[in-house]
């Protein structure tokens, strides 16, 4: 009758680390030195991890501890076992410690097509092996969940993970193209724009900093033109659709567009959100860092 087998599993893999010490030095007492423990403590875990697998893995002899068949074959495995470990840990550590590798950075969209994204092309020259992941849309990714690692947002977060660097005041201003203003003529004031046709952007509903807008598209009947896409409401305003509400950096980066002579007493902070974690990543403070630089140092050309 065959003697049936019985599974064993190793409940602490450190126990392996005192094996190999042992078989490297020869001794408990120089293993103990090695590892920075007492030679007691070293004898202790050999002998419960001899316990653990039933199999006993040194003899003492008299020029010290000598591996059994069972030992020399434990060891051989573990070495594997620890030449492995050694590359993982060394990659993974090193990995946020690299600038290299994706970041993922969410901006909405006007502000990542007209100004974000031109100047990433500096920061690619100056890191060609950080690629970027740059993602629009109605919600900023969620940085708790680590969909994206930097955001740029005109919400300032509340949860005291999240890392939030004040970029500027966002300006406003009201644009319409050369075609729409020969045809209906460039209101003076905001009380004129009651006799013109206007374009809607959704993200404006997102700050009670520009809930007017909303306001003042409602009294006119609708808008002309609603669209949840900063491109799409350039391209209206372009069209003739009407005026539009859009930042006031668009006056030198959309071209074509006329910016009205009409002072808004309106802005909204911009803000850059990072996560405490992520900030610890090489490459994403790069990121960070880079634009804020380019905030600061482009604040009154771009935001005034």
């Amino acid at each position: 009758m065959t003697k049936a087998h019985t599974s064993r599993h190793l409940r602490d893999w450190n126990g392996l680390q005192f094996v190999l010490a042992v078989a490297r030095t020869g001794s408990f007492h120089h293993a103990a030195e090695k590892m920075g423990a007492h030679a007691t403590t070293v004898s202790r875990r050999v002998q419960e991890l001899e316990r653990e697998l039933n199999a006993k893995l040194f003899v003492r002899r008299a020029h010290g501890m000598t591996l059994t068949s069972a030992g020399k074959a434990l060891v051989a495995k573990a070495s594997e076992m620890e030449a492995v470990v050694s590359a993982v840990t060394n990659n993974i550590a090193g990995m946020d410690g690299q600038l290299a590798g994706v970041v993922r950075l969410y901006v909405s969209e006007g502000i990542g097509t007209y100004w974000v994204t031109p100047i990433l092309g500096d920061f690619h020259r100056q890191y060609p092996d950080i690629s970027l992941d740059v993602v629009t849309g109605p919600q900023a990714g969620d940085l708790l969940t680590e969909e994206t690692d930097i955001s740029i947002t005109i919400v300032k977060p509340e949860d005291p993970r999240l890392v939030a660097f004040r970029l500027g005041a966002l300006g406003f201003s009201l644009f319409a193209s050369r075609d729409y203003l020969r045809l209906h003529g460039a209101p003076g004031t905001i009380d004129e724009l009651t006799d013109h046709k206007l374009i809607y952007q959704a993200i404006h509903h997102t700050d009670p900093l520009l809930n007017w807008w909303k306001c003042i598209v409602d009294a006119n009947d609708g808008p002309a033109f609603r669209t949840n896409s900063a491109n799409f409401a350039v391209a209206a305003t372009h069209a003739g659709f009407g005026i539009a509400l859009g930042p006031s950096f668009y006056r030198k980066t959309v071209f074509d567009l006329v910016r009205l002579e009409i002072d808004l007493p309106f802005e909204t902070e911009l803000w850059m959100v990072t996560h405490e974690e992520t900030n610890r990543s090489a490459r994403v403070r790069a990121v960070g860092d880079f634009l804020k630089a380019r905030f600061v140092q482009d604040r009154l050309w771009w935001l005034g």
